[in-house]
Formats: structure tokens, sequence, C-alpha cells
């Protein structure tokens, strides 16, 4: 279990930061015409500089992507239905995840955005879920009538 977890920690790590990049991206090109918005200005005054803000920024992706990574050990825990399953790691992800976006300035503290934002985190979370489940479900219908066929 030690070793799988550090294998999760070195690959999640990693995603963390690519999925921040990924986000750079997204939010620059919605946002902002033809800049990148890599930190937030009110991150970087904080610290003292834009350096030091996206420094802090990777390094939280770090931490998260490494805590998203370990949650997923939760699925291999047969012991729980699927639905104690997919809470757990639901608030273990939404506890990792939004302080970062919300003290990194990623989103405001106006009502509206901290809904927008828990809305937009629930549908996305959600989908990938479903796509999981169904993924699932029909690789568990090929080796059922795989073993149906053959005994």
């Amino acid at each position: 279990m030690k070793k799988e977890m550090k294998h999760l920690i070195l690959i999640g790590a990693p995603c963390g930061v690519m999925i921040y990049v990924f986000l750079i991206i997204i939010i620059s090109l919605l946002f902002n015409w033809g800049m990148v918005i890599s930190v937030p200005g009110k991150l970087a005054v904080l610290v003292k500089n834009e350096l030091n803000a996206f420094i802090t920024i990777v390094v939280y992706s770090m931490i998260c992507g490494s805590i998203w990574a370990c949650a997923s050990l939760i699925w291999k825990n047969d012991r729980w239905s699927l639905t104690k399953q997919t809470v757990i790691h639901f608030i273990i992800c939404t506890v990792s995840a939004f302080p970062i976006a919300y003290c990194f300035y990623r989103i405001s503290n106006a009502k509206e955005m901290l809904v927008v934002y828990f809305i937009s985190f629930v549908v996305i979370y959600l989908s990938v879920w479903m796509y999981q489940y169904i993924s699932l479900k029909q690789s568990i219908k090929k080796i059922n009538r795989f073993l149906s066929n053959d005994h």
C-alpha cells in the first residue's frame, strides 16, 4: 500500500501541474485576448512577485494532483458501497481543490462565483464519474459474455 501511494504521488504531482497549465490556457483564452494569465495579480502582490506566485501555485497543484491520485485508492475498497466510495472521493477532491482555487484567487469571494465554481466542479466530476461507471459496466458485460460462452 505504501509503495502504491508513493507511485500515485509521483504520478499525481505532474498531472496536477499539467491540469493547472491546461486551466491557464482555458482561462487565458476565455478572459484575455492574446495574453497568458498565469497567476492572479492579487496573489503576485501577496507573495511579492509573479514568479513566486507561479511557483507557489505549481507546488500546490502538485500537492492537489497527488491527493487526487491517492484518493483513487478509495475505489479499491471492496467493503464500501459505490455510493460511499463516491461520496468520500468527492469530499476529498473538493476539500483539496476548492481551497486552492479560492486562496489563490482563481475564484472570487462573490457568492455567484462560488456557486458557479462549485456547480462547474460537480458537473465535471459527475461527467467523469459517469464515463468511468459506464465504461466499467460495459467491461463487466463483456467479461460475463465471455464467461457464459466458454462455460
